[in-house]
């Protein structure tokens, strides 16, 4: 239920020249019925417990998930002021690939399998994207030295490949894709885990630093589970973020 207020979130965001800059955004606070708890309500393109928008998340697999791409810290460099360090791309490349793959780290909130997601976009669009979901994507070898990364790497190629022939007039196909998939279905498509949320890793330079991790929170009298509160620099109000449908 919205609770007629709005609080201060704070993101990092892809800027006009490709960087990246910060700021805080307004969105609506809302409240369970059920335990009271708040909840900010965050407006597409604004992942749960991630300062980073996706945009710039989806910029920065992009590049390093291309054959002939940058490595980690290459990339980061070319994202501006507010640029993630090179050790939180890895984590989101990980997050993304596991989350393409089925792979739900141990106690997260369960998510629609990519296949049903690929499926009722299919329908929605009428459009059949099932072989190139199937292709496989050449990884340079030099970034991955197992077998499961190189899962999680082709994995993320896979999903950005196929978000472009989607949206091809899209800035940021990815982004896009997820947008559609919430309106189609209501529920947080290509949301993703990246380990611990609130690590000071996963802050930009200069927002937020030093602020402890987010412990997970156990299930309230009433029943509800909610996660973690999003990560420092954001909001001024307690709350968790859920994704508006």
């Amino acid at each position: 239920m919205f609770t007629g207020r709005w609080v201060a979130r704070g993101v990092v965001e892809r800027d006009a020249r490709g960087g990246t800059k910060f700021r805080h955004m307004e969105v609506p606070l809302a409240e369970c019925t059920a335990c009271g708890r708040s909840a900010r309500v965050l407006p597409s393109g604004v992942l749960p417990y991630k300062t980073f928008t996706l945009p710039v998340i989806e910029e920065a697999a992009k590049r390093y998930v291309s054959c002939d791409g940058p490595g980690l810290r290459g990339v980061v460099a070319g994202l501006g002021k507010h640029a993630p360090d090179h050790s939180t791309l890895h984590r989101w490349s990980a997050g993304l690939g596991e989350r393409v793959l089925d792979r739900l780290p141990r106690g997260a909130v369960s998510a629609p399998r990519a296949a049903a997601l690929v499926g009722e976009t299919e329908r929605q669009l009428g459009v059949d994207v099932r072989p190139l979901w199937r292709c496989r994507h050449r990884i340079a070898p030099w970034k991955h030295q197992t077998e499961r990364r190189r899962d999680e790497l082709e994995a993320c190629a896979r999903v950005l490949a196929v978000a472009v022939v989607l949206f091809p007039s899209e800035v940021s196909p990815l982004t896009e894709w997820d947008r559609r998939l919430v309106e189609f279905l209501g529920v947080a498509a290509w949301t993703f885990w990246t380990g611990r949320a609130g690590t000071a890793m996963q802050h930009p330079g200069g927002v937020g630093r030093g602020v402890g991790c987010a412990r997970r929170l156990k299930p309230s009298a009433g029943g509800c589970r909610h996660a973690p509160r999003s990560p420092p620099g954001g909001g001024v109000s307690p709350g968790t973020d859920i994704r508006a449908p």
